[in-house]
């Protein structure tokens, strides 16, 4: 392969890829047995590789159908040339038979911006074009090769370049200016002379001599970026048509299967041949997504084996849980699986609607659970136990500790005794002069990471987020020793702590 700058531009750049043609990419009569097969086109949002011959596209190295874009960047397939729009206002035009590639700026290009590669410098001074990427400019055409030389970046095969060395004058072009004056090109001749087409490139490039179509094509190719547009395939021109009466040149291979790849091949005499996939062995894609496999597709341009990760749901092995009358089952997925995560959400709608009682002032409400694990029932009880700042509770012999603002630690009891005028048992309070906070001894805790992701759910037309937490699962009471350095007291305090952790949804 030779990879070749043809333009740079402050952030972008765009890089021609040369490579051997195979078999069904070349027929008898081509010039070298080599083809302007790949196109990089490098920006500041993405890096865009079009392979023509394998009519693939791919940004960022990931494969990507038509059309495409993301802010400023934009491809698209015509039928018969891709048409790439770079953020800088570049608009390249590259045909998919001929490969014959067209650059120009678009409206929004900035003409002031500095071009260089080999399709030259934009500054309307033909005299600088030839300039080397050292800066030297080439001023005699004999020595065209250390120009093209001086703008490759790669290469692994001998390419040969040449200047045209035939014209018209000394040479026989009359065969092609009478195919290109005829009615149907006349439309295009102010803007592509035949004359200057026949002597650039008919009578420089024998190939064209032996397949008129392709010629044509590149002729018609040429008039296309003026937006002129030829309807030039008729018998009259190229008579090899295919089952579907579709014009084909000479050499051309196309899939005729309908329900099977079929590759045929339009030789020289207007004769049409079945021919062999000519197909490149290409390593297996790793797939580590939960039940994701490897699987075989076949190419519908080439008729070649592609290989890609795909589901296999037969190997998810998710039950689906049975939910309650007041829950409802949610279906999430990953990024991480192929199979659907299910799962039971309370659903509000579906508990029954309950009166909130008015509770006496012995009395303290609370929610208790009545059947449905979703539904609550508000309550007025008067229980055997201790209401601290009427938001905790505590059954008798319980306690807990409390920091305070300055050196101050209290303790709060529920005794065993009743208070006569509340109705609850008795609170007793310890304040201690610590001095300091008190140190807290090392507790077990919950840590970790769990799996979560947001899908857009098209159904829906919005994300749906599936998040699951690292809880504890199980609790124990643990008393442990509360030590004040200030003064050398002890409290004696219980805690909860968790003897297991689990991902469980949030």
């Amino acid at each position: 392969m030779a990879s070749y700058i043809l333009i740079r531009i402050p952030g972008e750049i765009i890089v021609a890829h040369i490579e051997k043609c195979s078999m069904n990419q070349s027929s008898s009569g081509r010039i070298s047995g080599l083809c302007f097969k790949k196109l990089n086109v490098t920006t500041p949002i993405s890096k865009l590789l079009v392979d023509r011959l394998a009519r693939k596209v791919e940004v960022d190295s990931i494969a990507v159908p038509l059309p495409f874009s993301n802010q400023e960047l934009s491809i698209e397939d015509s039928g018969s040339m891709y048409v790439v729009t770079t953020p800088a206002g570049l608009i390249i035009k590259w045909t998919h038979l001929t490969g014959i590639l067209d650059i120009h700026f678009g409206f929004q290009f900035n003409l002031s911006s500095y071009t260089e590669g080999l399709c030259g410098i934009c500054n309307d001074d033909p005299d600088d074009d030839l300039k080397m990427q050292n800066g030297t400019i080439i001023t005699n055409l004999e020595d065209i090769e250390l120009f093209i030389e001086s703008w490759e970046i790669e290469k692994s095969l001998e390419v040969t370049t040449r200047r045209p060395a035939r014209n018209c004058t000394e040479h026989d072009c009359s065969h092609c200016i009478e195919l290109l004056n005829r009615r149907v090109f006349i439309p295009c001749h102010d803007k592509v002379s035949p004359k200057d087409f026949c002597e650039k490139m008919w009578i420089n490039y024998t190939y064209f001599w032996n397949y008129e179509c392709d010629a044509l094509s590149a002729y018609v190719a040429l008039c296309n970026n003026f937006d002129i547009c030829i309807q030039w395939r008729t018998p009259d021109y190229c008579s090899c048509t295919d089952s579907e009466d579709q014009p084909r040149t000479a050499g051309e291979i196309w899939n005729g299967g309908v329900d099977e790849c079929a590759l045929y091949q339009c030789l020289e005499n207007g004769s049409i041949i079945s021919v062999e996939p000519d197909c490149e062995e290409e390593p297996s894609p790793v797939c580590e997504r939960e039940a994701e496999v490897v699987l075989g597709i076949i190419d519908k341009w080439t008729c070649c084996l592609q290989e890609v990760c795909g589901c296999d749901m037969t190997l998810c092995e998710a039950t689906i849980p049975s939910c309650t009358d007041s829950q409802k089952l949610i279906v999430g997925h990953s990024l991480l699986s192929c199979c659907p995560q299910y799962k039971c959400e309370c659903d509000p709608v579906k508990c029954p609607n309950v009166s909130t009682p008015e509770c006496r002032e012995d009395q303290f409400m609370i929610h208790v659970q009545e059947g449905e694990p979703c539904c609550f029932s508000p309550l007025c009880k008067k229980d055997d136990v201790c209401v601290f700042q009427e938001v905790s509770v505590l059954n008798p012999g319980q306690s807990m500790i409390k920091y305070l603002e300055g050196d101050f630690c209290h303790t709060t009891e529920c005794l065993e005794e009743k208070d006569n005028h509340t109705g609850f048992h008795t609170l007793n309070f310890t304040v201690v002069n610590c001095s300091k906070e008190c140190d807290i001894v090392n507790v077990a805790s919950c840590d970790g990471k769990c799996p979560s992701a947001t899908i857009y759910n098209i159904n829906v037309e919005s994300h749906l987020r599936f998040c699951k937490c690292c809880r504890e699962n199980g609790v124990r009471n643990l008393t442990v020793p509360l030590y004040c350095s200030g003064n050398g007291t002890e409290i004696m305090y219980t805690l909860q702590e968790p003897i297991d952790c689990t991902c469980q949804w949030n």
